[in-house]
């Protein structure tokens, strides 16, 4: 039976969840086993197994013996088990402790939640069994302890065992002891006759203590309380008149025997009316009581935000925010403002100076943290109008200029950076509104004098009104950090699926005919494209990702960039020009990955210095790195050696395996089940936006080849 249980963290606030009841760790398991432990617990010493009445660890190989014929008695957990409950021992295992001189079995497991100076005890059951080939068990013996290097003995309990007098039967025994620490050690161990071996077997229940709460019905002060808000949230701590016991905690159900149980979340969403609440007083899912008469009755009435009026309108230049407080007709309740007639997400932080949009005001319960109601009406509803284009929200991220890129590098011979070769042309601003450049987020100071000609810096871009003197964004994050020189690289590389429908040697780029090509890059690098789909765009095959590593050391990698493959199978930048990666001062290799091909590698080039340097991959298979441990890395395609389709694991979202398995033909064949077209899909081998047949002897016929990439292996 479990209870709502109450947390009070200050006398302000109230709340409420399920009090989980603990579970001690059961010497029980649901299959038998030799060489282990039961779950949660711990090998100390030995091969302890988890046996049956059929033998040890359940093998009847090794069955169990009895001078006098009499079979194994069924395990108490298995007498009192309940069908369909997780932790009753319906398949009538146990842990069984094999003992002799030269191998003592012991396990331990770790138990916390007690709460210090209560009294506990603890109950289990002992059996010495034994085989034919062995002896029964001297003894068996529990021990609590403290955790540590230098454990203290809290309580030990040793059963001793007589052959024939209380041998192969379930021996019902317990310790008693005063918590003086949150966390104890159980140690489960035994003897044995001589050096005779003997078995020792345990069974603990997933309950074991006696319960510590007294049996007396929760005292009150009052019993009802009204209150004029929906969410009905109160604090049921202040109703309770007698002291709690120690180690309990007061907990509340919806009716007086706990049949219901339910959070107060969805108890309110059955009011209006009146709740009723049950106190009880728990432990370890013991109560005091299974029918309480502690109840608590609470009303509420629904009630609207009253306001002077509905609309308010702001100029942004002499004045940007507007005081819905000054709006406020007279009430003894606190308001708070949200944005949604729901009051979802978070309040207004400060409601005098509010920017534009629309606001609904809601009668709010400091003490019991709920509102007046769960929807507000037009009565409730208030409107902040710009009457500028200063107007904009300066907070709004759809206010911040989106760049081609963060990050550039001044090529040589060059000494200087044109800032203008970031901003995407499709940008058009009003009269009178410019772009300007600050080395700052927060345009203080002056504007960058030459966005033409800046050196290497970091620098943020805005939008300028100059007629009403303000800008898109207090604070920009359009930035781009411009570094010094670099290594323009003109990689070159094929897609075998893009590959496969052009005999021309050039890759087919229907995603981008059909606009389903994602602006946003699908490595999780965060590089955007807003008019990738556009005439104006760059031709484009699909997203590729590009990996500088280390030559010696490939599982280094120095630097990644995301970037687009042209259908000629040139990588290219968002702006269409050739990527400018950092110099490294010794040799690496260039890792090339996309969504649904394996990842390829190169042998060794060096960019120690600046300037140009090209890389094709698509001339012969050699330009592929293979240490020949692995399979062919490319294929040739129409002529032209192309990065092998069918790895769709490694993709977006999935975890990478560089390999063509069974781990990417479960999701293709899904996928291919669904018949979807027109999509942005991993397992469109051939990119044209839909998952057919084609697709398949695709992965078919790399999957029947066993091909995976060479990086597999770093």
């Amino acid at each position: 039976m479990k209870k709502l249980t109450l947390l009070s963290f200050t006398a302000l606030l109230f709340a409420t969840n399920y009090a989980q009841a603990q579970n001690f760790p059961e010497t029980y398991a649901s299959q038998p086993c030799v060489s282990c432990a039961p779950p949660l617990y711990t090998i100390v010493s030995g091969s302890p197994s988890i046996s049956t009445d059929a033998g040890v660890g359940g093998d009847p190989q090794t069955p169990w013996y009895d001078p006098l014929g009499t079979p194994m008695p069924k395990t108490p957990t298995k007498l009192a088990a309940k069908v369909g409950n997780d932790h009753d021992n319906n398949g009538n295992t146990f842990v069984t402790l094999g003992i002799v001189d030269f191998k003592k079995d012991k396990i331990k497991t770790i138990f916390t939640g007690f709460t210090l100076g209560v009294q506990y005890t603890f109950r289990y059951h002992v059996l010495a069994s034994r085989t034919l080939a062995s002896n029964y068990a001297a003894s068996a013996t529990l021990q609590v302890t403290t955790e540590g290097d230098f454990p203290a003995l809290i309580a030990s309990k040793t059963t001793t065992f007589s052959a024939g007098v209380n041998t192969n039967k379930w021996i019902a025994e317990s310790v008693t002891f005063t918590a003086t620490a949150q966390t104890y050690v159980f140690s489960l161990s035994g003897t044995s006759v001589g050096n005779q071996l003997g078995y020792a077997n345990f069974d603990i229940a997933d309950r074991p203590f006696d319960c510590i709460v007294p049996p007396a019905q929760v005292q009150l002060y009052r019993a009802v309380y009204e209150t004029p808000f929906p969410c009905a949230k109160m604090n049921l701590y202040d109703a309770i008149k007698s002291t709690t016991p120690l180690g309990c905690t007061p907990v509340w159900d919806f009716t007086s025997t706990a049949n219901s149980v339910m959070s107060v979340a969805s108890a309110s969403a059955k009011l209006p009316g009146a709740a009723h609440y049950f106190a009880f007083y728990e432990h370890w899912d013991c109560y005091n009581t299974n029918s309480s008469t502690a109840e608590m009755t609470y009303k509420y009435v629904e009630t609207q935000v009253s306001l002077k009026a509905h609309v308010g309108t702001v100029d942004c230049v002499k004045k940007s925010t507007y005081d819905l407080t000054a709006q406020l007709n007279q009430s003894p309740y606190k308001v708070r403002w949200f944005d949604n007639d729901k009051h979802e997400g978070l309040p207004l932080e400060n409601p005098s100076q509010a920017p534009i949009g629309n606001y609904y005001a809601f009668y709010y319960d400091s003490v019991n943290g709920c509102y007046s109601t769960d929807k507000a009406t037009s009565d409730a509803f208030f409107s902040v109008v710009g009457a500028t284009m200063c107007c904009n929200d300066p907070n709004d991220p759809l206010n911040q200029i989106v760049l081609l890129d963060n990050s550039v590098q001044i090529v040589s011979p060059a000494q200087t950076f044109d800032l203008a070769t970031v901003v995407p042309s499709e940008y058009v601003f009003d009269n009178g509104v410019v772009l300007e450049w600050f080395t700052n987020p927060n345009h203080s100071g002056v504007p960058v004098s030459d966005p033409a000609h800046v050196p290497a810096g970091t620098y943020y871009a805005f939008a300028h009104d100059t007629v009403n003197g303000c800008y898109n964004t207090n604070s920009s994050t359009a930035s781009v950090v411009v570094t010094g020189e670099g290594v323009q690289l003109a990689i070159k590389v094929s897609l075998q699926g893009a590959c496969e429908i052009t005999p021309e040697g050039l890759m087919n780029h229907e995603l981008q005919n059909a606009s389903l090509l994602p602006s946003s890059d699908p490595y999780g690098t965060g590089v955007v494209y807003p008019s990738i789909n556009t005439e104006s765009a760059v031709s484009t095959v699909d997203w590729i990702k590009i990996e500088i590593r280390s030559s010696g050391s490939p599982e280094v990698i120095y630097q990644s960039k995301s970037l687009l493959l042209r259908p000629d199978g040139m990588v290219v930048d968002i702006n269409g020009l050739t990527p400018i990666f950092n110099v490294q001062s010794e040799p690496v290799r260039i890792v090339v990955k996309h969504r649904n091909h394996l990842p390829v590698m190169s042998n060794p080039i060096d960019i120690l210095g600046g300037g140009l340097m090209s890389y094709d991959f698509t001339t012969a298979l050699s330009q592929a790195f293979n240490d020949g441990t692995g399979p062919t890395q490319m294929k040739l395609v129409n002529g032209v050696w192309c990065m092998i389709a069918g790895d769709i694991s490694g993709g977006i979202n999935g975890t990478p395996d560089y390999a063509v398995d069974g781990a990417d033909g479960t999701p293709f064949r899904q996928t291919f089940k669904q018949g979807v077209f027109d999509v942005y899909e991993k397992a469109d081998y051939n990119l044209d936006g839909s998952v057919e047949g084609v697709d398949g002897t695709i992965f078919n016929n790399s999957f029947n080849a066993g091909y995976y990439s060479i990086i597999i292996n770093y």
